[in-house]
């Protein structure tokens, strides 16, 4: 690549000119002459840039389907002459992986999970685990395997899942240039006029009340407090599978309610009893 690079340069040269201007006055100046071969050379140099993007057919986004059929996303960039990877799996933030390299034709990436095991004492101890992800490319079409230790070190974890590429994101509208509509309104802070359930055997969670518009489902079934503390478990033991930590252990369950419920009795409180504010539909529920 580098020799046809050279080739592509060496049709162009610097060449010296000697001006004189009314016989008296002699400049020299240093200007760029093509050859004769420059037709070529942009040919080439157009080659050259279609064989790099040849050479690496990672760069791009991906659209995952991870093991279990969620979906996860796959961004790859070059910045500074190093492949540099972000990763979206299942839920949560795209992040950045610990490395991106391209080994023996296959991308192999790599991502650090902070993992709490025991020691030889029984010990909870801090430490940290390497998934490897090895993805071979078909096109379009990826296929990704990930090899991941085990959380109490004994064996590994493998798991095959697969990728497609996605098209560049168009730019950016210009909303300034967007025409706009008369506003229709969609509540008219009375009742629900105009609205329908997708599903007509389906149960609403909607309800107007005191001019607001309000989904309460939840918590009109079994309280304010019990539904922020659900909430609250489901959040973190989302967060906790998404770094790929266990999650679900009656020990991690309990200490999750018991923070929901030391979190959402106190705000319950504080609304209701120190503000005194209540919340339609909402806080009216009671304590349980």
């Amino acid at each position: 690549m580098k020799e046809a690079i050279a080739r592509a340069v060496g049709v162009f040269s610097l060449v010296p000119v000697q001006v004189s201007c009314h016989n008296t006055l002699a400049m020299k100046r240093t200007i760029l002459s093509f050859s004769g071969n420059w037709i070529p050379a942009l040919a080439l140099a157009a080659m050259i840039a279609s064989t790099n993007a040849a050479e690496n057919p990672w760069l791009g986004a991906w659209a995952l389907t991870i093991p279990g059929g969620g979906a996860g996303w796959l961004g790859v960039e070059e910045r500074g002459g190093q492949l540099q990877a972000s990763l979206l799996w299942g839920g949560g933030s795209v992040l950045p992986l610990d490395s991106a390299r391209v080994e023996d034709g296959k991308l192999v990436l790599t991502r650090v999970h902070a993992i709490e095991r025991k020691d030889a004492a029984g010990k909870a101890v801090k430490t940290q685990i390497t998934e490897t992800i090895t993805a071979t490319a078909n096109g379009d079409d990826l296929k990704l395997t990930s090899v991941k230790p085990k959380a109490n070190g004994a064996g590994e974890d493998k798991s095959e899942f697969v990728g497609q590429r996605q098209p560049p994101l168009p730019p950016a509208p210009d909303l300034s240039k967007v025409p706009f509509g008369a506003p229709v309104p969609l509540f008219n802070g009375q009742d629900l006029s105009g609205w329908r359930l997708v599903e007509s055997g389906a149960v609403s969670g909607w309800s107007a009340k005191d001019g607001v518009l309000v989904n309460a489902a939840l918590i009109t079934t079994i309280g304010f407090i019990l539904s922020c503390t659900l909430c609250y478990v489901l959040a973190v033991q989302g967060l906790r599978r998404s770094q790929g930590q266990r999650s679900a252990t009656p020990r991690l369950i309990a200490i999750d309610v018991a923070s929901g419920f030391s979190i959402s009795a106190p705000v319950f409180w504080m609304f209701t009893q120190f503000l005194a504010i209540n919340l339609p539909g909402l806080t009216d529920t009671g304590w349980i």
